[in-house]
């Protein structure tokens, strides 16, 4: 967190407002943008985002995540439960760094994060790079908060008859009945370019092979984010069109380890993180003195969920367990 939180900071990372030192943890207390929930929450709310938001999300996203790489961090857990939404402004701030590492150019030989968000590659050969997996979250996260589900289906089993499908229209957000190979998609505010442009990039970042995802950089010149986003249509002007599924393929089978095959609903996600625990708890207004923060410290056996903490007033307050 110090290391992101150098000067100067970056607008779309939840800042670190000070930290304290206690025998077992330190106690690191956050920012708290008000009123703000976290992008899952928010996503759920309003069934999913239209284009225009989904841009503006994933352009602060990248600034967020490029200003990560620029201090020699590695996030590790990108999804929308880790992204914070002003309900106002809708900017957005990346959080949640218990799964982060050091960046290296070397392959990363044990996961930390979300399984969902994990690229295919740690399944298939138990390693993965750090560029590469960063966009693969991107990608599933850029997914989810469009379509309001996880791509393939929503299972954990990924392999080379898996099918990337976009069952909804892409700017108006309502759900369309998907018929076997193919996949109605009508009433679209933006330009067809634009919603072609959109699946392009979220195919291009769930690629198969890692040397094929785009870079950060590529994802921000993307003509997707490029397009006008005052751009709209009407009722008089509206397209219908038929959208073929894209197929996802790879070159080796890959099961995550106990996953199911399928899963018809939405499972709650949990990070994992072997040599590490978080815990959330605690508030600790600003102008309080250390001794106050201290004293304010929540019992470690008690966990609070990310939701349940963003809904507090104040400060939030995290404690982390240092690794061994």
């Amino acid at each position: 967190m110090t290391r992101v939180n150098s000067a100067p900071a970056c607008p779309n990372v939840l800042q670190l407002l000070d930290w304290f030192d206690r025998p077992r943890r330190y106690i690191l207390i956050l920012e708290r943008p008000d009123p703000c929930q976290d992008l899952q929450s928010y996503c759920e709310e309003n069934d999913c985002l239209d284009e225009g938001l989904a841009k503006k999300v994933l352009v602060q996203l990248i600034a967020a995540l490029k200003h990560c790489e620029s201090r020699g961090v590695l996030h590790r857990d990108v999804k929308p439960e880790n992204l914070l939404i002003s309900t106002e402004s809708q900017d957005i701030k990346l959080l949640d760094f218990g799964c982060g590492d050091l960046l290296k150019r070397s392959a990363y030989k044990y996961f930390a994060g979300t399984i969902q968000y994990a690229p295919p590659e740690w399944f298939c050969r138990q390693r993965y790079h750090a560029g590469p997996a960063t966009v693969w979250s991107v990608g599933v996260t850029l997914f989810n908060i469009l379509c309001n589900r996880f791509p393939f289906g929503g299972s954990l089993r990924v392999t080379s008859r898996s099918k990337l499908t976009f069952p909804i229209t892409l700017s108006t957000g309502k759900r369309l009945t998907e018929r076997s190979a193919e996949v109605c998609c009508s009433v679209f505010l933006n330009t067809v370019l634009c919603v072609s442009e959109c699946r392009q990039l979220i195919g291009w970042c769930l690629s198969p092979a890692a040397a094929d995802r785009p870079s950060l950089d590529d994802i921000e010149r993307h003509p997707w984010l490029q397009v006008s986003r005052s751009h709209t249509g009407s009722a008089e002007n509206c397209f219908l069109i038929t959208c073929r599924m894209r197929t996802f393929h790879s070159n080796c089978n890959i099961t995550a380890p106990g996953a199911s095959v399928k899963t018809k609903k939405k499972k709650k996600k949990h990070s994992t993180e072997p040599e590490s625990l978080l815990e959330f708890g605690g508030v600790c207004q600003m102008g309080e003195n250390r001794n106050a923060a201290t004293k304010a410290a929540p019992d470690p056996g008690v966990l609070l969920s990310s939701r349940q903490l963003f809904r507090t007033s104040g400060h939030m307050m995290v404690m982390v367990k240092p690794r061994p």
